[in-house]
């Protein structure tokens, strides 16, 4: 909320000629913005008088907006106790300068009725330099009369923590003083008779590594920034075993001031559930045969390397290890022989390695070692030469000797000028190892930044990618759209996939960045709406005549001749209806040559076919354009759902893109649906159609069809 009101002053200080401005030239849509906010928003003067005001607080004053303008809460109707309290509260924050979040309370002009708010006011000066103060109000008169009635059901609740089985606690805030339940005391092994009396001697029972992080979320609850206190942490029970607890707690009372007087919880023993978990993370997070840290662990202890060595300011170096001579072992006497060589590997690489070191099996022969906290990249170099010399030494396995080396490719961070990722920290230390086979393995190459190395991998896999095109090695995949309300199927987004023939299949960010200024980009995607309209005849003829949607990069959207190229692929599928296909573009696709993609988009849907903007909200996400596109969806981007029961913020711009939707008279897809817990925080806010893992993961059309039967059947 505090960002959200951050960006509102943000637009209302703005000098001419800024994008609020231009947007200031089209009214509808700053009314729409604005008065579609659930919450009171309130903008006042250095006199405590009202500038601005959405619809929702004029309807609470039985009044229009505009009729509020230079005027103050007493001129409505409010009584001039609170109306002098708003005013002289104004006045003191501006003076002061900073946010203050205020519980207070208004009369409703409608009924008559006293409620009750929790006000965020932000003072600000505007680009004239005057004193302006934005309000955004929130109804909470439902939960003071909660807390009402709570206190006066004292005693029932007292009986409940009697009997119930759970451990209940009852913490009075201003006195510091604890009551807690029998079973409390029963699930920490407390001695006969014994009373923990003050929130102390609980403090005194938590795990000292969990004891910051609990007292840091109570304090959230305590401060107003969180609706209840959740915590999963250790505690030491009075015989001194350790216990995991999942604890819960929420204010019960608060004083005329919105204070906290009195919070109430309950905690839960999950210690097996704990081991279990472990167990499961364990299985996750760890290879099966060598007990090394798999991609998933490498991949995180990567990244806290990094943020480490920017916070130490040493160095990282990612050594990327591949067997030389492992295949032919391994295809001559068998798996087992194979396993036993790449144990004794790990192990031999282990040994050299310091403490604190990562030694991961990536899979197959293939390895990778992040060496973390070095003061310069030379301290490396005896690290990697012991490394190599491990391999001098033959295994001998069931009386035959076995021989094997290492290329070893090794990459380091930071490095100057770059500012880069783990993946990409990968890629360049695989590189280094093929030039490390390339100049003859059993040896080590360090990849040189400076030079043309990535140049020669993107060419080389432009090259694998005609080939594979040429070949028929790619494949779509179609992960299904529904209605999360009515559970109907609407249709799928058709999604490639490289399948090398006897290998894993490739996912589209390890190929298409390569050649997305190539035109063999151009080629693949006229192949993907070449395949994905020879799918739509056979999801008809299986009684499934839903639409396809197909992702169409800037360069081809904008190639100059994508509409004749679209229409000349359509004439070859008389029986797909160019209906039931949809183009996706990204935001940033659209914006390069604004006049230029609507003339295609035109042209396309004069056809018939639909468009949608994709990743909706990651660009610049223009009022101005998104009114001239004549497309008919937006695809709101899974990063901003994905946290929208966690993250105000997130919340705040899913809410916003589908008023937006609305506004425009578009439809709204929510991308990255994992769970039935954001369906239903998403058909609340409105949003109906949804996509993601939750749902149905990409899969071959055989296995969309069985998908279809099943989800048809089952709702």
């Amino acid at each position: 909320m505090q960002s959200f009101i951050e960006k509102i002053i943000i637009l209302l200080s703005r000098k001419k000629h800024t994008a609020l401005e231009k947007l200031q030239d089209n009214q509808s849509l700053i009314d729409t913005v604005i008065h579609e906010i659930p919450s009171f928003l309130v903008l006042k003067d250095e006199n405590g008088d009202f500038l601005l005001c959405n619809r929702a607080v004029a309807e609470f004053y039985g009044t229009k907006p505009e009729a509020m303008v230079g005027k103050h809460d007493d001129d409505f109707g409010v009584p001039k106790e609170i109306a002098d309290n708003f005013r002289n509260n104004v006045l003191s924050i501006m003076k002061k300068g900073q946010t203050s979040i205020v519980m207070e309370e208004s009369r409703d002009a409608n009924t008559g009725e006293i409620r009750h708010f929790r006000s965020i006011k932000k003072p600000f000066k505007d680009a004239n330099g005057k004193n302006r103060i934005l309000v955004i109000a929130t109804d909470i008169t439902d939960v003071i009369e909660s807390q009402k009635q709570v206190v006066k059901s004292e005693n029932l609740l007292k009986e409940v923590m009697s009997i119930a089985k759970e451990g209940i606690w009852d913490w009075n805030i201003a006195t510091g003083e604890v009551a807690n339940s029998p079973q409390w005391y029963t699930t920490l092994r407390a001695p006969t008779n014994h009373k923990c009396t003050y929130v102390e001697e609980f403090a005194a029972l938590l795990h000292p590594q969990d004891r910051q992080n609990v007292w840091s979320k109570i304090e959230t609850l305590l401060n107003g920034e969180a609706q209840s206190y959740f915590s999963e942490h250790r505690m030491i029970r009075f015989d001194g075993s350790e216990i995991w607890v999942q604890d819960r707690g929420k204010i019960i009372e608060r004083d005329s001031e919105g204070k906290p007087l009195r919070m109430v919880g309950a905690f839960t023993d999950i210690s097996e559930q704990k081991n279990h978990q472990n167990e499961l993370e364990h299985i996750a997070h760890y290879d099966a045969l060598t007990a090394l840290p798999n991609r998933v662990l490498y991949a995180d202890r990567l990244q806290q390397a990094l943020l480490q060595s920017k916070r130490r300011e040493t160095f990282v170096a990612i050594l990327y290890l591949d067997l030389d001579g492992f295949k032919p072992i391994n295809d001559a006497y068998g798996h087992d022989i194979g396993d036993i060589l790449l144990i004794d590997v790990s192990q031999r690489v282990l040994a050299r390695l310091r403490e604190g070191d990562t030694l991961s099996r990536l899979g197959g022969d293939e390895f990778s070692v992040i060496l973390a906290d070095l003061t310069s990249p030379t301290e490396a170099l005896p690290i990697l030469n012991r490394i190599l010399k491990s391999f001098e030494e033959p295994l001998i396995i069931n009386g035959t000797t076995h021989k094997v080396t290492a290329s070893v490719g090794v990459t380091f961070y930071p490095q100057k000028g770059e500012d880069i990722d783990g993946d990409l920290l990968i890629r360049q230390a695989d590189l280094a190892m093929y030039n490390a086979k390339q100049s003859g393995k059993n040896r080590y190459h360090i990849f040189d930044a400076l030079h043309d190395e990535t140049i020669r991998s993107k060419h080389k896999m432009v090259e694998k990618i005609k080939q594979a095109l040429a070949h028929d090695e790619f494949v779509l995949h179609f992960q299904p759209k529904i209605n999360m309300h009515t559970r109907e199927i609407l249709g799928a987004e058709a999604l490639i996939r490289w399948a090398q023939p006897n290998e894993k299949l490739i996912y589209p960010l390890d190929f298409l960045p390569f050649i997305e200024d190539e035109i063999i980009s151009i080629e693949l995607g006229e192949w993907v709406i070449h395949e994905a309209l020879s799918q739509l005849a056979l999801l008809e003829q299986h009684n499934l005549p839903i639409s396809v949607s197909v992702n169409v990069s800037a360069l081809q959207l904008l190639s100059g001749n994508f509409a004749q190229k679209l229409q000349t692929i359509l004439k070859k599928f008389p029986d797909a209806n160019p209906a039931r296909l949809e183009i996706e573009i990204l935001e940033t696709s659209a914006l390069e040559n604004l006049s230029a993609a609507i003339h295609v988009i035109q042209e396309c849907t004069s056809m018939g076919v639909q468009f949608s903007l994709d990743d909706f909200g990651t660009g610049y996400s223009s009022l101005s354009y998104l009114k001239r596109l004549p497309i008919s969806t937006l695809k709101i981007d899974q990063s901003f759902i994905k946290d929208i029961e966690d993250n105000p913020d997130d919340l705040i711009i899913v809410q916003g893109i589908i008023s937006l939707a609305t506004a425009f008279g578009k439809k709204v897809i929510a991308e990255g649906v994992e769970n039935e817990k954001l369906t239903s925080k998403l058909l609340t806010l409105g949003c109906q159609m949804g996509q993601g893992y939750g749902i149905g993961r990409p899969m071959p059309i055989e296995e969309f069809l069985e998908w279809a039967i099943q989800w048809t059947n089952h709702n």
